[in-house]
């Protein structure tokens, strides 16, 4: 008879690399995990699909907090958790310890470089957005910085067009960025055509008392009549 307290020796959990999930959309980590376990006094039909699955759903937890550019990391931390001898509260098993390599190819890899460039560099624009908004001489300092050669050729005038512009921003997401999202989605959901009608209606109307020039070069006044 073969005791309970037998002991599995390390060996590989899986056939294939696993893959693991990471912080970075898209890009994910492949695990190679090799794990030794002691059997528990209570018997497990399937004690090493059993131990796979604990194994795995920890270094998914794991995997998942870290960007995937920061693979070496996010194995340092998944090891110090396999390291540690682990009893199941079951009983199946016992003093389950692990090892876990983390792969990533040369592809996986560029794009995960490539997606915190484009995070730093959405952040960035969030940053200027923002200063922007709150002090439009900003983006002149930010034009100069950019432009250092060429500081001497920047007008008085130039410096007024960055402010207005910074105004025709600031004006645009206010007022008229929130009410045509909501234009767009009552587009999309409105289907009676009686529905849509009324709603132009308004629209075009609202353009001809304010210009009647742009509504008759955008031709809005014949579809109003129509």
């Amino acid at each position: 008879m073969i005791p309970w307290y037998r002991s599995v020796p390390p060996h590989p959990l899986f056939k294939e690399p696993r893959r693991l999930p990471s912080a970075t959309s898209g890009v994910d980590f492949t695990a190679n995990i090799t794990a030794q376990y002691g059997h528990g006094r209570k018997i497990h039909n399937n004690r090493e699909e059993l131990v796979c699955f604990r194994v795995m759903a920890l270094a998914r937890k794991i995997a998942v907090k870290w960007e995937a550019d920061d693979r070496a990391a996010a194995q340092d931390e998944i090891n110090a958790y396999l390291g540690e001898p682990l009893d199941c509260p079951q009983g199946f098993y016992r003093k389950l310890i692990g090892h876990a390599e983390l792969l990533m190819s040369r592809k996986a890899h560029e794009n995960a470089i490539r997606a915190r460039e484009d995070r730093v560099h959405l952040e960035r624009l969030h940053y200027l957005k923002a200063a922007l908004y709150t002090d439009p001489s900003l983006l002149v300092v930010e034009y100069l910085d950019q432009n250092r050669d060429h500081i001497s050729d920047i007008a008085v005038g130039n410096i007024d067009k960055f402010r207005l512009l910074a105004d025709r921003l600031r004006e645009a997401e206010q007022w008229w960025s929130p009410i045509m999202t909501a234009w767009n989605e009552l587009a999309a959901n409105t289907s009676s055509r009686e529905g849509i009608e009324e709603a132009m209606k308004v629209l075009n109307d609202s353009i001809r008392r304010l210009d009647s020039k742009l509504a008759t070069r955008h031709g809005l006044t014949d579809q109003a009549q129509d």
